[in-house]
């Protein structure tokens, strides 16, 4: 009776442990988008300024 409650102990514990993981695995691809949209917002907006910058040295 104890090896079959502790068992299911056991199991408990493993299956919180990989719900644990599964939401690290998760929140680390969150965070990765999160820097990737961030980097190519950062290129967009450089991209934009230089453009502005060309127009203004071309318009004089």
């Amino acid at each position: 009776m104890r090896n079959t409650s502790d068992y299911i102990q056991y199991r408990k514990e493993q299956l919180e442990l990989k719900k644990q993981q599964l939401e690290i695995l998760k929140l680390r691809e969150e965070i990765t988008t999160a820097r990737l949209k961030r980097k190519m917002l950062i290129f967009t907006v450089g991209i934009s300024g230089l453009s502005l910058l060309l127009s203004v040295f071309r318009g004089r």
